[in-house]
Order: C-alpha cells, then sequence, then structure tokens
C-alpha cells in the first residue's frame, strides 16, 4: 500500500517538468514533416517581414504564427516553384499540403457524400464499366457465309 506522501513524491517529479508544445502539434501535418513545415513558415515569414530569420525555437514559432495569422502569404505561393528553388522537387504534395493545412486547419478536402445513381450502383455491383458493356454485333451472319462458302467448295 502506498502512503500519501510518497504517492505526493512521485506526483511532483511529474509536476516539475514542463513539457514544450510545438505549435505544428495542433495540424495534421506529420512530425516528419515539421522540418518542412518549419523552412516554409521561416521563408514566408522572410519574405513579408524583410526580416532575417535564425533558427532558434523562438523564432520559428513566431514564423509559424506569422502565416497562420496571415493566410494570404501561403496563398499567394507558387508550391512548384517554391519546390524547384529548394531543390525539392520531390516534396512538392508534402509542400502543398503543408501549405493547405497551415491556411485551413482540420479542414476536410473530400466532396460530400452523394448517393449513386442507378447506372453507378448497377456498375459498382457487377464490377462492369460502360466500356465492356458496350454494344457488340454478336450475330453469326459472317460466320454462316463463310461456313456456306466451306460447304459449297
Amino acid at each position: 500500500m502506498l502512503s500519501g506522501s510518497y504517492v505526493f513524491v512521485e506526483v511532483e517529479c511529474c509536476l516539475s517538468r514542463v513539457k514544450f508544445i510545438d505549435l505544428l502539434d495542433d495540424t495534421r501535418i506529420h512530425p516528419e514533416s515539421y522540418g518542412l513545415a518549419q523552412e516554409l513558415a521561416k521563408d514566408m515569414y522572410t519574405e513579408d517581414a524583410q526580416d532575417e530569420v535564425n533558427d532558434d525555437e523562438d523564432m520559428l514559432e513566431m514564423a509559424i504564427e506569422h502565416v497562420r495569422e496571415n493566410p494570404t502569404l501561403l496563398r499567394r505561393l507558387e508550391v512548384v516553384a517554391y519546390a524547384k528553388s529548394k531543390k525539392r522537387e520531390n516534396k512538392k504534395d508534402t509542400l502543398n499540403h503543408i501549405r493547405l493545412e497551415l491556411i485551413h486547419g482540420f479542414q476536410d478536402w473530400r466532396r460530400p457524400y452523394a448517393n449513386p445513381s442507378e447506372d453507378e450502383a448497377f456498375y459498382m455491383l457487377c464490377g462492369e464499366t460502360e466500356e465492356t458493356l458496350a454494344e457488340e454485333d454478336y450475330s453469326d451472319d459472317s460466320r454462316d457465309n463463310d461456313l456456306t462458302e466451306r460447304l459449297n467448295e
């Protein structure tokens, strides 16, 4: 059985630790992409404020807050050109998702559900498409003529 003072000592050690919470933790940006998001925010802040940003945590947080409060900075960003200038063409989709998340945090980008039409339901259930069900001539007329000619020979 634990005594009251022992429990207090255990809790006290946890209470004395203050954990730093990153502003990007409040987004759907994956932690592996935080470096990209911080770099993007820093570049946008530097461009807008005409102020040099160093890499200390406080300045990066200020840059992230600045771009979240001024979404027009990110709206006018050409992601493909930005990725090319940073030699990160392979990250252009990730950069675009980061940009959208910083503009509209937690917005659902999917289109609303709509019931399928009768034709769409039919194609889903049978596994066919319009192309596979296209009308074709399956008549035996051409084969009959070939067979008749062979028999007459």
